[in-house]
């Protein structure tokens, strides 16, 4: 009895952890398509890359991508260091590892370049 008490509870609360995913991934999207500056697309990118980062790790690369793609447009170091290194991160989740450490590397080069010193992970 107590067994079967604590399955339901389990599935209910995987159900809902999924619905709250849902959630902020709709949210996360919808904000994506109403940002009409690149700063505000590019803050918003960089959320969708660590929100997928974990569990659809391709969908990650592909928001690092158009991340980056903006970030080299604008041409604002901060920003194009943000994009390197959420690259590295969707590649580190990948497993794509040498990537990922090539993508930190020039994050960090930028970040170093700049004086911010405080965003080197």
């Amino acid at each position: 009895m107590i067994v079967g008490k604590f399955v339901l509870l389990l599935l209910f609360s995987a159900n809902v952890a999924f619905a709250q995913d849902k959630t902020v991934a709709d949210s996360l999207a919808n904000d994506l398509k109403k940002q009409r500056t690149d700063t505000g697309k590019l803050k918003t990118l960089s959320e969708l890359v660590f929100f997928y980062a974990t569990n659809t790790p391709k969908l990650s690369l592909q928001f690092a991508k158009e991340q980056k793609t903006i970030a080299d447009k604008i041409k604002i170091p901060t920003f194009s260091a943000n994009a390197l290194y959420d690259l590295a991160i969707a590649n580190y989740y990948l497993g794509n590892y040498n990537e990922a450490l090539l993508f930190n590397k020039a994050a960090l080069k930028i970040r170093e370049g700049i004086g911010k010193k405080a965003l080197l992970i």
